[in-house]
């Protein structure tokens, strides 16, 4: 029997080309101590001399002329260095680290006698931000949180090479972040600064129509020389109040009605939570209400013009709001600026607002703000009636605009 053998042609193997780029960097940086400096550290041992290196970590801070060789480590890391070190020392590129424990017997080196010492580190990674370096701009408070995240994601890397070797997490968690930091807002703690803003907007413009209709209802009557007829029947100050509380009464219901109905828009059909409690923010914005009828009321009976009680009534009620503390906080403002914000009604209102809406605040907190919103209330209607009685012996001031 014979067997037939077919020999086939062996194809030649293939050949595969990898090339690689090289880096426009070096992937290694360092920094050199050179021999002049050294030489100017003389008598300091070689472990204490790279303690001037930025980054470099010994075991301990016994110097090497009292430790033990065995604790004798060095780390291109100083975050909790430990005996056995992780760095690499060489003696013209012949390592000198111990072959069973990584230490080093610094006693063997004298720094004087060395040409040049090179730290070179290498294998971590390295973020550059460039960035404007101008205060108060965006890019300075990216640089701030960039260098809070940096350092958190290398503790977060340094606990997890810590615990592949053994460490314990707790205690890792302790050794790496002692303090912990918990933020609880405040203020605006939806985030939403429509509904920060919008929410104490509507009361700002209630504060503003309040006061000059207040000057409107009396300065219209000094205007068109009714104010004899209109107090006619008001022979003592008891009457002129009456009367006076008559007519803010209709514009008072209508402006406080208009501003509920705005709030429980956002409240209920926006579905803005309020965490505390809407009838007591009903009850400043009616205290908000009458102090600010009876301050326009004050400007009218005071001044007896209409044109120049309407001015003082924009200078007033206008800048409420920036002045407020809403959007610009009230302890930045310089000592004027602050004394101004106090001593509008407005800011004491928005205050009782923010603290029931956002911040949930017990009703007893803001009881000295309806108090004293009322106490102004009272001292400024009892103004406006001594001006109105004053104004009823000068019949020649009346008509003026």
């Amino acid at each position: 029997m014979a067997l037939a053998t077919l020999a086939l042609p062996i194809p030649p193997p293939e050949t595969i080309i990898v090339r690689a780029e090289r880096l426009s960097a070096p992937a290694v940086t360092g920094q050199r101590l050179s021999g002049a400096l050294l030489e100017r550290q003389s008598g300091v041992r070689l472990d204490e001399a790279l303690r001037l290196v930025p980054g470099i970590g010994l075991f301990r801070r016994t110097s090497s002329g009292a430790a033990n060789a065995t604790i004798q480590g060095l780390s291109l890391r100083p975050i909790a260095p430990n005996g056995a070190g992780r760095a690499l020392v060489s003696l013209d590129g012949v390592p000198q680290n111990d072959p069973f424990g990584g230490w080093i017997y610094w006693g063997r080196y004298d720094p004087i006698f060395l040409e040049q010492i090179d730290v070179k580190r290498g294998g971590a990674a390295t973020v550059t931000l460039m960035h404007n370096a101008q205060l108060a701009t965006a890019s300075s408070l990216l640089q701030r949180d960039l260098q809070q995240v940096v350092g958190t994601l290398s503790a977060g890397a340094e606990m997890q090479a810590r615990a592949k070797r053994g460490d314990p997490h707790q205690a890792l968690q302790v050794r790496m972040e002692p303090i912990t930091t918990k933020l609880v807002a405040l203020f605006n703690v939806s985030t939403n600064y429509e509904q920060f803003l919008a929410a104490t907007l509507v009361p700002a413009l209630v504060h503003i129509l309040a006061m000059t209709a207040g000057v409107w209802c009396v300065g219209r009557e000094l205007r068109d020389r009714s104010l004899g007829a209109w107090l006619q029947a008001s022979s003592s100050g008891l009457d002129t109040l009456a009367a006076l509380l008559g007519k803010l009464a209709i514009p008072a219901a209508l402006l406080w009605g208009s501003g509920m109905l705005c709030l429980l828009y956002l409240a209920q059909l926006r579905g803005w939570h309020v965490a505390g409690s809407m009838g007591w923010i009903a009850v400043g914005l009616a205290a908000l209400v009458g102090v600010s009828l009876a301050a326009g009321a004050v400007l009218a009976a005071v001044t007896l013009s209409l044109r120049t009680a309407l001015s003082g009534a924009g200078l007033l009620s206008a800048p409420a709001f920036a002045f407020s503390g809403v959007g610009f906080p009230l302890l930045s403002m310089s000592a004027s600026a602050r004394g101004w914000a106090l001593a509008m009604p407005y800011t004491h209102y928005a205050r009782l607002q923010m603290e029931q809406w956002q911040m949930g605040a017990p009703v007893a907190q803001t009881v000295p703000v309806v108090g004293g919103l009322l106490l102004a209330t009272l001292v400024l209607l009892a103004l406006a009636t001594w001006g109105l009685q004053r104004a009823r012996t000068l019949p020649e001031r009346w008509g003026g605009r």
